[in-house]
This record gives C-alpha cells, sequence and structure tokens, in this order.
C-alpha cells in the first residue's frame, strides 16, 4: 500500500540507524536515513514540473517566435539608421563649430552669434560653380579627345536606405557639368573608399580605369567634381595612387584642376549666398 503512515519503523531501519558509521560502510546511504528519502519526494515533483511549465512555455512560444524574431530585428535596424542619421547631423554640426573656430583664430574674424547651414541644390551650383569647373575639363578635352571621369567621395551603401539624395545629386551635376563643356564621352566614379569592413558605393576610380583601358584607350581626363579644393583625396588618391595604377595599364591621366581660391568660383558663391546674407541681414 503506497503512502507513509505513523506505524513504528521497521526493525532494520531502527538498528541500521543506531549502528556506528563503521557498521554502514559499504550499504546504501539511504537505508539509514528514511526522512532524506522523503525529502526526495517533494524535489522531485517540483522539478518535473518544473521543466513541464518550461515545456509548455516553449511550445507555446514557437508559434509567435518567428514573427517577434522579425520585428525586433526590424525594430533594431530601424534605431540603428535613426542612429546613423543622428552621427551624420552631429558630424555637419562639429564641422561647423570647427570653422567657426578656426575662422576666429586665423582670420581675425568676430565669432558669429549663429552659423546658419545652407544646402545648395545641385542645378544651383552647377548653373554657377559649375562654369568653372566645366571650363576646366572643356580646357583638356578639347585637345586629349579622351573620356573624362567625374569623380567624388565614396559612402558607406548603407546611406541608400536612407534614400539619401547624394548620388542623384552627382549625376545631376556631372550631367550639367558635362553639358555645359560639351562632352561626348564622359562617365563617373566614385573614390577614396575607406576600409570599415563594410560595402561603399561604387563603381570606384581605379576600376573604371580598367575599363577604360580594356575599351582600348590610351588617355584619361580626370575632374574631381566632387571637391572644391586640392584635399587629400585630390592630392594623393588621384594624383599619386589613381596615376600610378593608370601608369601600369598604359593609360595617360590628366587631372581637371579643383576649382579652390578661383575669380569664377568665389563670384558664384557670392552670387548664390548673396540673397541668403541678405535676408540674414533683416532678420
Amino acid at each position: 500500500m503506497s503512502g507513509w503512515s505513523d506505524e513504528p519503523a521497521p526493525e532494520r531501519w531502527r538498528t541500521a540507524a543506531a549502528a556506528p558509521p563503521e557498521a554502514s560502510r559499504g550499504q546504501a546511504s539511504w537505508r539509514g536515513t528514511p526522512e532524506r528519502s522523503r525529502a526526495w519526494v517533494p524535489l522531485v515533483i517540483l522539478v518535473t514540473g518544473l521543466v513541464l511549465l518550461l515545456y509548455s512555455m516553449q511550445l507555446g512560444s514557437m508559434t509567435t517566435s518567428g514573427y517577434d524574431l522579425q520585428r525586433l530585428q526590424s525594430e533594431r535596424n530601424e534605431w540603428r539608421q535613426r542612429n546613423e542619421q543622428l552621427q551624420l547631423e552631429l558630424a555637419k554640426v562639429q564641422s561647423l563649430a570647427w570653422i567657426e573656430v578656426e575662422a576666429v583664430r586665423r582670420l581675425g574674424m568676430e565669432k558669429a552669434d549663429r552659423v546658419t547651414f545652407l544646402e545648395i541644390a545641385p542645378p544651383a551650383m552647377a548653373a554657377g560653380a559649375g562654369e568653372a569647373a566645366a571650363e576646366q575639363v572643356a580646357e583638356l578635352y578639347a585637345p586629349l579627345r579622351a573620356p573624362v571621369v567625374f569623380t567624388a567621395h565614396s559612402l558607406p551603401q548603407r546611406i541608400l536606405d536612407w534614400h539619401d539624395p547624394y548620388p542623384d545629386q552627382l549625376r545631376r551635376t556631372c550631367e550639367l557639368v558635362a553639358a555645359q563643356a560639351g562632352l561626348r564621352d564622359w562617365r563617373f566614379a566614385y573614390q577614396s573608399a575607406s576600409h570599415t569592413g563594410e560595402p561603399w558605393l561604387g563603381p570606384d576610380l581605379l576600376e573604371v580605369l580598367d575599363q577604360i583601358r580594356r575599351e582600348g584607350r590610351t588617355g584619361v581626363i580626370v575632374c574631381p567634381v566632387g571637391f572644391v579644393a586640392d584635399h587629400l583625396e585630390v592630392l594623393y588618391d588621384i594624383d599619386v595612387e589613381a596615376a600610378a595604377h593608370a601608369d601600369a595599364l598604359g593609360l595617360h591621366l590628366v587631372r581637371a584642376a579643383t576649382l579652390g581660391d578661383g575669380a569664377d568660383f568665389v563670384g558664384a558663391l557670392a552670387d548664390l549666398l548673396g540673397p541668403y546674407a541678405e535676408e540674414e541681414a533683416q532678420a
């Protein structure tokens, strides 16, 4: 009959419990401790119940685990994109702050009460400053008749997920400059991609040089339309790295000068910024 009763323990239990330790060696430990044997019963019940509870929870979550994982991944990607956009905006603010500090330190200018960040649409820029770039390219294109490669700094491909207008703005700028320069053979390439372990926008300038050489061409004109001054990306990435790559291919590479502080470029900027400056003065 199952269960426990209040009847006295059998004689063998009492004898074993009263026996010295030496006498119980070699025997099972539960024989001398019936109370310990009883304690295992609720423990086994508790463990079994926990196992069944966890198993039932696992079965209940199996139908929704896929959906929950997809939702969490979507939310994580959304927050990551927002964080990256905020980092870009912060970088813009930091750049403006640095420009202000340098202007005060180097040029002796007074610190402005506020700084306004203006985004000038590519058509407006090409209509003004683009004319200067077109002149630079046209001077080289006329005698050489070599294909022109417009370049700009590459960015990580993830900006496409944000619907960033950067690639479209570059394409539009190149089209306007090419039209003003009367170019028939031109293409676009990115340059100066960083080695961050993630994909960057392409094609890269070196890849385009390879393609031009495969076409049987022997010369190329590179116009860094994405840079207005002689940055490191121009003086090294084009004048040194790209030039050496072109030379190894048998291509004669010529680079169009950047706009820098040329009178045409500065005058075009003055024309673009003039209306904004008047609005600020009247505010």
